[in-house]
């Protein structure tokens, strides 16, 4: 999964797709999510679908 935004009043919209029993907190978070600068975008990145 790959989610950007392109300027600061776009809104992203975060499905959940997955059951209560896969989620597993890591702070403030999933564990396989993160926060990424690509070519001077912020990028949210994780491997859950």
């Amino acid at each position: 999964m790959l989610i950007c935004s392109t300027t600061e009043d776009e809104e992203i919209e975060v499905r959940i797709s997955v059951g209560i029993e896969l989620l597993k907190w890591n702070g403030w978070g999933y564990k396989d999510s993160q926060f990424v600068v690509k070519d001077g975008m912020i990028c949210f990145t994780g491997d859950r679908r």
